[in-house]
């Protein structure tokens, strides 16, 4: 991100509708890459960034509320 915000940056022409969208389109990738690895909890244009307890519950919860079931399967 912070890549392409400094091409669009350095060249000499104008922010430009193109450019917006071209930002917002990466901007909005980044989120839904984050949301995807459980650092954000991604609603629409709001977004909550998770600690990492909260990811690793959210993740696993299955295995963490039936703990004891899957010990006895082992």
């Amino acid at each position: 991100m912070q890549r392409l915000l400094v091409k669009t940056k350095g060249s000499k022409e104008r922010f430009t509708e193109s450019n917006d969208a071209r930002i917002d389109q990466e901007v909005q990738r980044a989120f839904r890459n984050f949301y995807k690895l459980r650092w954000i909890d991604l609603k629409e244009d709001d977004f909550a960034i998770l600690p990492a307890f909260q990811r690793i519950t959210r993740e696993f919860a299955d295995y963490i509320n039936y703990i004891g079931k899957w010990l006895k399967e082992e």
